[in-house]
């Protein structure tokens, strides 16, 4: 990952996924976020791997929501079936 400058002094750090194409050609400018009280936390300001893990979350989330309530509605189906 490129270098950034906080308070005069300059940090760099490494990027956290890897891609091949790299993300980002040296010399490219991009916006970088980082840890004001501590700089050498950064990363490139990129919606994929900012949200990457969130994404994953969610829709393993909702499969596993997706699944409950099959189950559910089977199971009440199949009561109502031998109530009658």
């Amino acid at each position: 990952m490129p270098g950034i400058e906080a308070g005069g002094k300059e940090y760099s750090g490494m990027q956290q996924t890897f891609s091949s194409p790299p993300s980002y050609a040296k010399g490219e400018k991009l916006t970088v976020l980082y840890n004001p009280a501590d700089p050498q936390e950064s990363y490139p300001d990129n919606l994929p791997d900012n949200y990457f893990g969130c994404l994953v979350g969610g829709v393993f989330g909702l499969v596993t929501l997706l699944i409950g309530l099959s189950y559910l509605l089977a199971s009440r189906l199949k009561a109502r079936k031998t109530a009658q």
